[in-house]
C-alpha cells in the first residue's frame, strides 16, 4: 500500500489546520496508508487542540516526521496559512 504524508501548518491557534487533517484521514485510509504528523502528538482531542505528548521529545518528532517525509510515496500538503503570520 503507498503511503501518503498530511504536511502543512501545525497551530493550535489555528484549529483548521488540524481540522482539515481529521477530516481528510478516513477517505485517504481507504487507499493509503496515511501519516499524519499529529500522531502521537496528541493527548488531547482535536478539539481540544493538544500537541505534548510527554513521551516524546521535540527531536523525537522532528526525526519521525523526516523519516515519514522520506518513506512517503505521495505528500499531500495543505499550504493555507489559517491567518497564522508563520
Amino acid at each position: 500500500m503507498k503511503r501518503i504524508y498530511l504536511a502543512g501548518l501545525i497551530s493550535t491557534d489555528y484549529p483548521q489546520s488540524l481540522d482539515w487533517r481529521r477530516e481528510v484521514t478516513p477517505r485517504l485510509a481507504k487507499h493509503f496508508e496515511v501519516l499524519n504528523p499529529l500522531r502521537g502528538k496528541l493527548n488531547k482531542s482535536f478539539v481540544d487542540g493538544g500537541l505534548n505528548h510527554p513521551d516524546l521529545s521535540s527531536k523525537d518528532i522532528t526525526l519521525r516526521d523526516h523519516g515519514d517525509v522520506l518513506s512517503s510515496d505521495i505528500i499531500l500538503a495543505h499550504l493555507d496559512t489559517f491567518g497564522s503570520p508563520r
